[in-house]
């Protein structure tokens, strides 16, 4: 029996597979299967696969795509291994990313899942150029990069998702047990994240980065943008649906196009917002899509509010004036 399970689904993803596949089969640490599940695709995927002669490599072709959700659940069923290594299909792994990870759990009973840090990167001039991959490279790799003990990972994962599907390696019998929502295309990860959190599975970050991961040039629509934003309100509907039964007012704190997006998103699911809030002086006064949008100064001084946290840029400076102002977390305010 294979001591670690290597777990990738792919859709078409003819482009970087071959890639990172010999990045898995080159590992330090041999003892492994390599499970890929095949989503359905319709390129030249499965044929660069077997191209692969590696006893390793066990390929399941799903007839149709089911999204990523679904695939990484039926993939999980396939798994053999004591812990299960997540690899995404067009990223890139250190050669001693297994036996790193596996000496870690074997040493440390009580962590159920243990990550590293990351590395963005793309080999496109046009992206390494674009606004986004300078966000991701210089912003969130930092952020995620500097959460790494345990009690750090539990209190930002309410917050955003600081762990990379990407990287992690965790123990068998715990990922099988709360598995992936074969609903979901989107957050289908952070989702899982949230479940072992909820019910005191601990999670650990190595320092050390063990995964690069690519950016592409790929553009996310705005029904893919709608659909995520409803994932991730259906991922936290009962903390949200507790901050309704406690808070008569409840205010958005962000008047950007995430607030905005959160907004249309609260008031499909008939949830209603007394108001913005925004540091914006241009902002403060005005309404956006029919709403207020106030001063933090001139909410916080009322006690009796709950507060939904709704931008990227500034999530870290909101979350630090609500806790310096007395409000707690999945208490007082909830960050989307």
């Amino acid at each position: 029996m294979p001591k670690v399970s290597a777990l990738m689904s792919v859709y078409n993803g003819q482009e970087y597979i071959a890639q990172t596949i010999k990045t898995i089969l080159n590992q330090s640490f041999e003892n492994f299967e390599f499970i890929i599940i095949d989503d359905g695709s319709t390129d030249n995927t499965i044929k660069i696969i077997n191209e692969f002669k590696d006893d390793r490599i066990k390929l399941f072709k799903l007839e149709k795509n089911m999204g990523v959700g679904y695939a990484l659940n039926y993939g999980l069923a396939k798994c053999n291994g004591q812990y299960i290594a997540k690899v995404d299909s067009d990223d890139l792994y250190d050669k001693n990313r297994f036996k790193i990870q596996k000496d870690f759990l074997d040493n440390n009973k009580e962590i159920s899942v243990v990550a590293s840090m990351i590395s963005y990167f793309s080999d496109e001039e046009k992206v390494t150029e674009g606004l986004r991959y300078i966000n991701l490279k210089n912003n969130l790799e930092n952020q995620h990069n500097k959460i790494i003990t345990s009690k750090q990972i539990k209190k930002n994962l309410y917050n955003w998702c600081c762990i990379a599907n990407a990287t992690i390696m965790g123990r068998t019998e715990v990922l099988k047990k709360f598995g992936y929502n074969t609903k979901l295309r989107i957050c289908e990860d952070y989702e899982l994240f949230l479940k072992l959190v909820d019910n005191g599975y601990k999670f650990y970050k190595l320092d050390k980065i063990l995964a690069n991961i690519r950016v592409s040039d790929y553009s996310t629509t705005s029904i893919e943008k709608g659909i995520m934003y409803q994932n991730i309100y259906d991922i936290k509907k009962s903390y949200i649906d507790f901050m309704y039964e406690k808070y008569e007012n409840m205010y958005i704190w962000g008047a950007s196009n995430f607030g905005i997006n959160m907004l249309e998103v609260l008031i499909k699911n008939r949830k209603s917002i007394n108001g913005f809030i925004d540091s914006d002086n241009k902002k403060i006064g005005t309404k956006i899509n029919n709403v207020l949008v106030y001063s933090p100064k001139e909410i916080l001084k009322n006690k009796n509010t709950g507060i939904i946290v709704a931008s990227d840029p500034g999530r870290e400076t909101i979350v630090s004036t609500l806790e310096n102002s007395g409000l707690k977390q999945l208490q007082d305010y909830i960050v989307f």
